[in-house]
């Protein structure tokens, strides 16, 4: 417990004057029940787009339709990839849930890794504790924009130490992969302002134009909070290459209380 950290940033300053000091941006939670759950990150030199060399991977998890299907217990998920796998994922905080592994529902999760390749396969498990651990897998998509790809690994049994041969921890292969059109991705900053009440918690919007074409608004969501006064919030969105940008078209819904935003700057 306490044990979360909230890591601004970290600079290292050479004794060697001739050498500049490096800044490394982190502004993310180290937390196993913060953001997306990880407590080990890899940071890049702030002058570099930190999110660029990334890769976006949205993982979607179905609990079946049975009875006593969910499961309390702590699970977690290994993906396994031709360039590389990933250290053991642990499933804490979804994008669309705080109750998470429920009878019939889809449980969303986004994590960035560098580029895995094709998958090859995944391990998912849990660790067998609080009562009624048990839980019926459906099946996990994983979903990878930035490779037109998308990943289906059907499961349909339990993960229970009670159940058929009583395993916790599964190891799958793909049994569908969809060819999308890909996308690139985009590392927006954005600057609010030092003026009182300059902040917002209204949900912003962006519109991209470019020499190719544009792109559809883009809602600015992370897992913390965002556009506070004096802040300096950085996204990354995957979006069709339209080109070298012309425009912006940036805005907010105007809801909730006191949803006025004053917006210094944006940087792509």
């Amino acid at each position: 417990p306490g044990a979360g950290w909230f890591l601004d940033k970290v600079v290292v300053r050479p004794e060697d004057k001739r050498y500049e000091q490096a800044t490394f941006t982190c502004n993310r939670w180290l937390a196993e029940d913060e953001d997306d759950g990880q407590i080990v990150r890899e940071l890049t030199l702030q002058n570099v787009a930190q999110h660029l060399n990334k890769t976006t991977y949205n993982v979607r998890i179905k609990t079946g339709d049975v009875f006593q299907a969910g499961t309390d217990a702590d699970a977690y998920l290994k993906i396994f990839g031709d360039k590389g796998d990933t250290d053991k994922i642990h499933l804490k905080n979804s994008d669309n849930t705080s109750n998470k592994f429920e009878r019939a529902r889809v449980d969303h999760f986004t994590y960035e890794f560098d580029d895995l390749g094709k998958i090859q396969h995944i391990i998912i498990g849990h660790n067998g504790k609080n009562v009624g651990s048990g839980w019926f897998l459906d099946w996990v998509e994983i979903d990878i924009p930035m490779r037109g790809e998308m990943y289906r690994f059907v499961c349909k049994r339990w993960l229970d130490k009670s159940e058929g041969d009583g395993k916790i921890e599964l190891d799958l292969v793909p049994t569908d992969v969809a060819q999308k059109t890909s996308v690139i991705p985009y590392e927006i900053t954005v600057f609010t302002g030092d003026k009182a009440n300059a902040g917002t918690d209204a949900k912003v919007f962006v519109q991209m134009y470019g020499l190719n074409g544009k792109t559809e608004e883009i809602v600015l969501k992370n897992k913390s909070d965002t556009f506070e006064r004096k802040s300096v919030d950085k996204f990354k969105i995957e979006a069709p290459d339209i080109g070298q940008i012309q425009k912006i078209r940036i805005g907010h819904n105007s809801e909730k209380f006191g949803s006025g935003w004053y917006l210094e700057k944006v940087n792509f």
